[in-house]
């Protein structure tokens, strides 16, 4: 015998046609009616154009050009820095932020600015924290 004649297995019947007005409906029909569809509003996008803006105003091209006339009144690291001297990177910190503690953004900043400037430097890593 093979399982699908045996007395246990039965075979399932498809549902009847459920009658709906007139009409018959079959269960895997659906019916769209778009007056009765709700209207879903998207979600409110927060803006992030102002904080990008208060990053560039406080990194901007004067800031650059203030760190830059630093560098260069202080002789003996100008001197330094033409001749390719790598630097500790807490002497551009005390330079750029003076005594303050300086956050991440304003570290990646400054590092961000001596890569363009071509100036050597060391001590400052790139930590992962995991």
């Amino acid at each position: 015998r093979s399982p699908k004649n045996s007395p246990k297995t039965k075979r399932r019947r498809s549902p009847k046609p459920v009658p709906i007005g007139d009409q018959t409906a079959d269960s895997a029909i659906l019916h769209y009616e778009p007056t009765q569809t709700p209207i879903v509003q998207p979600a409110a996008k927060k803006p992030r154009a102002k904080r990008k803006k208060a990053i560039e105003d406080e990194f901007g091209e004067k800031w650059e050009s203030d760190l830059r006339t630093r560098i260069m009144d202080d002789w003996d690291l100008y001197q330094r820095i033409l001749r390719y001297e790598p630097i500790h990177f807490d002497t551009f910190l005390r330079i750029a932020g003076g005594d303050n503690k300086c956050s991440g953004r304003f570290r990646v900043q400054l590092r961000d600015f001596l890569d363009k400037q071509a100036i050597s430097f060391h001590g400052e890593t790139i930590r992962n924290r995991r």
